[in-house]
This record gives structure tokens, sequence and C-alpha cells, in this order.
């Protein structure tokens, strides 16, 4: 959906908005702080700092938008939403090739804990899936029914008026007849997102070891890089 709102004219907010951009304005820490404060307890996100995290978007997709759909939704009453119907299969082999390939791999929880930062994206990316799976973010089972319960929750709190039931298939029309919204003249975008997240994983991971490694050369010796470099290789 990422790509179709921006083929649509809108500034989508999407999980790379977190990530990749934004690091001035510490959006990365405003969304960890606002996931913890949700999750154990703590003070929930003020409609003004959604607002300056979000303001400057006409449209979100993704993670860590989706686990504040009821403040976003009492923020903005008249925003229209579009409920993606994918299969459930399909998600969770998406989540194994995106969250879940990075979590799991030895070598980032070792690069998580040579850059704060890193690290809490690191942690970013458990509280997500703390929320969808109720508190057992590795639990398969726990983030399939948080799926059904999400889908269900956004059919209940937003009038049908303002619902579009989406699915990948269904082209162009229905989407932008329900945004007001001319069709484009190029085919509906299929991307698979899931695998566009690993690979900006990939690329931030690789940065990074390179950073590493070279302090490592700096400070020590050939030896030294060269074995942290073999290392993070045979991790993947």
């Amino acid at each position: 959906m990422y790509t179709a709102f921006q083929k649509l004219g809108y500034k989508s907010y999407h999980f790379l908005e977190v990530s990749m951009h934004n690091k001035s304005e510490r959006h990365l820490e405003g969304w960890h702080e606002a996931l913890t404060n949700k999750l154990d307890g703590g003070k929930p996100i003020e409609p003004a700092q959604l607002d300056k995290l979000l303001g400057k978007y006409s449209a979100t997709t993704d993670a860590p938008c989706v686990n504040f759909t009821d403040e976003l939704l009492k923020l903005y009453p008249n925003a229209k939403v579009i409920l993606t119907n994918r299969d459930l299969d399909s998600w969770i082999k998406s989540l194994e090739n995106s969250f879940f390939k990075v979590l799991e791999w030895p070598a980032w929880r070792w690069l998580s804990s040579t850059h704060p930062r890193f690290l809490i994206y690191t942690n970013t990316l458990i509280l997500v899936l703390r929320d969808y799976s109720t508190g057992h973010w590795q639990d398969r089972a726990a983030l399939r029914q948080g799926f059904i319960n999400h889908y269900a929750h956004v059919r209940e709190v937003v009038p049908k008026e303002r619902l579009l039931e989406h699915h990948f298939g269904d082209g162009w029309e229905p989407l932008c007849e329900f945004l007001g919204k001319p069709v484009p003249d190029e085919p509906y975008p299929h991307i698979n997102e899931g695998n566009n997240t690993h690979n900006m994983h990939m690329k931030a991971f690789w940065w990074r070891s390179i950073i590493v490694a070279g302090k490592a050369l700096l400070w020590s010796s050939p030896a030294v890089a060269a074995g942290i470099a073999i290392w993070i290789y045979k991790s993947r």
C-alpha cells in the first residue's frame, strides 16, 4: 500500500520513515517511548505527539502506526481507512522474512550491542510484535490471533462509509474511487514489502559492520577485523 499511496500523490508513512528517515526529529525514539508506555503501563501517547510525528504526512501504512489505530482515529476522525485483506499465512510469512529474519539473526543481536540507536530499533521491533501478540512476540499462534483481532476491531470501530475492504488483486479502480483519485495509467504495484524490509536491514547491518570492523582494524590488527568479518558472514 505504501507504494500505491505514493503513486496516488500521498506522502505516506511507513516503517522506513522510522528507521531510515527523520533521524533528526527522533521518530525512532518517539515510537519506542510510545510503544513502551502502551505495553508497560506508562503514559498514553498524546495527540500532539502523534501529530508531531505524522503531521507532514497524508497517509499511514504499516507498523508502528497500525499499533495506534484507536489513537489515530481519535486524532483524525474524518480519515478514510483501507483495510488490506490478505491471507493470514502470507502475513506470517512476511513477518518471518522481515522482523524475525532480523531478530533471530545472531549477528544482528551483536550489532545491537555496538550502538544505542540499533538497540532502540531492535527493541522497537520486539515491542511491535509484543503488541500484536499480547506480549508473546515469538509465539506465531498468538500473532495469528492478534491479526484476527485487529481486523475485527477495525471493522467494529470504523464507520462503513469510511472503510474500504481492499484486496491487492482488486487493482486501482475501487481504491481510487474510494479516495476520489484518478486511476493511474500504470499497473497496480505488487511489491513484496517484507523482502524490501529485509533488504533494508541487510544494508544497514553491513554498513554498521564495516564501521565496527574498521575501528577494530584501527585499534588492533587486521586479523581481529578479519575475524569479525568472517563471524558476521557465517552467522547469516
